[in-house]
């Protein structure tokens, strides 16, 4: 901000924000799947340090979204105990009800 001042240049801050994957157009997009993967994904999305938002540049955008779209595709989906699972059950049902109204809101 102090940098942007001096010249009244337009900015913005993440403003007390947590957690985004920020992927930059010169990133490693393998590399950035993998750790969106790790983190997204993990518990199924139910850690406190999982990431929040994704900020992907415009140039490697449709590159991110199709190879993180294929990776998630091939998720098995099941029993958190199982070997061959990778996401497993959300903790309550209030959680599972919360992302039925993310996905709906998505679809609209």
């Amino acid at each position: 901000m102090e940098q942007c001042a001096s010249t009244v240049k337009k900015m913005s801050l993440e403003l007390g924000g947590n957690a985004p994957l920020i992927v930059f157009e010169d990133a490693d997009i393998d590399a950035a799947i993998k750790g969106a993967i790790a983190s997204k994904y993990r518990n199924s999305g139910q850690t406190c340090i999982c990431i929040n938002r994704m900020y992907i540049h415009d140039a490697v955008y449709d590159e991110f979204v199709g190879k993180l779209d294929k990776a998630v595709s091939h998720f098995t989906v099941g029993n958190g105990n199982d070997a061959n699972v990778d996401v497993g059950p959300l903790i309550d049902t209030s959680s599972a009800q919360r992302v039925s109204k993310l996905v709906e809101r998505a679809q609209e």
